[in-house]
């Protein structure tokens, strides 16, 4: 399985491909998943996505996230430092991160 796919599970409780239940947290849900892994597809099949294209990403992503969610998209790696090499796979995983919260998950 390639290292960004979103993983198939059977509980729908579980699984991020299911929309949680509460109307809040399923606002824009599937636009979210679908965002997720157009971006885990790059970085499978690239290795790296471009400033541009991750900052369209990002702008998309943007519109889609509620409050307060904008900050935990952004937010780095406390203990590396800022690497722009690094920062689709640190979106990646801070966008897996919101949704899982949603589903709480997280």
């Amino acid at each position: 399985m390639p290292a960004h796919r979103i993983p198939r599970v059977d509980s729908p409780r579980l699984s991020l491909l299911v929309p949680p239940d509460e109307p809040a947290n399923a606002r824009n849900f599937a636009e979210l998943v679908q965002l997720l892994e157009a971006l885990g597809r790059d970085l499978d099949r690239k290795h790296e996505v471009s400033r541009p294209a991750l900052r369209d990403w990002e702008r998309r992503v943007a519109g889609l996230l509620r409050e307060g969610e904008l900050d935990l998209l952004l937010r780095g790696p406390d203990a590396d430092g800022y690497d722009p090499d690094r920062l689709a796979e640190e979106r990646w995983k801070n966008l897996r991160a919101i949704l899982m919260k949603r589903k709480g998950l997280g």
